[in-house]
């Protein structure tokens, strides 16, 4: 079972990191296209949208107007702040991981010898709560191991 749970984290992320391996090239070679990027002019029905069609119709004309430099100039921040926004999402995918593998680890336990983990936890509670405390009757005690029981089998 901990293999398995294993596998569900494991394969697709091994399938992304490969995916951005094998097109490596390709992704460089889109960023150095940035630097000879043309912009065609807007299409004609874009001036007939209502609100804001005449606004981003010239924008548009003037981001076709503007030669390769200044367009790379324009995009070059937003590049950077997009680079950013990834490497953060990846640090987030890395916390993610870890966070994915210390929850297998704890089910490994408990599927390897739950009987035992249950006994500590037991014992921690009853440590912090004193013997008046939530598992002061055996009967408790027992229906909730055997709802655990009914649920993992």
């Amino acid at each position: 079972m901990t293999t398995l749970l294993l596998f569900i984290l494991v394969v697709p992320f091994y399938f992304a990191v490969t995916t951005i391996v094998h097109n490596a090239e390709q992704i460089t070679a889109w960023t150095k296209a940035l630097a000879t990027l043309t912009l065609a002019g807007p299409p004609h029905w874009l001036h007939r949208i209502p609100p804001f069609g005449a606004q981003i119709a010239n924008a548009w004309q003037q981001l076709a107007a503007a030669g390769p430099e200044q367009l790379s100039a324009y995009l070059s921040p937003l590049a950077k702040r997009l680079a950013v926004l990834f490497l953060r999402q990846v640090g987030n995918l890395g916390l993610l991981f870890v966070q994915f593998l210390l929850t297998v680890a704890i089910a490994g336990i408990f599927y390897a010898n739950g009987e035992t983990a249950l006994a500590g936890v037991e014992a921690f509670i009853r440590r912090l709560i004193g013997p008046q405390g939530i598992f002061s009757r055996d009967s408790r005690r027992v229906e909730a191991g055997s709802a655990i029981r009914l649920e993992i089998s």
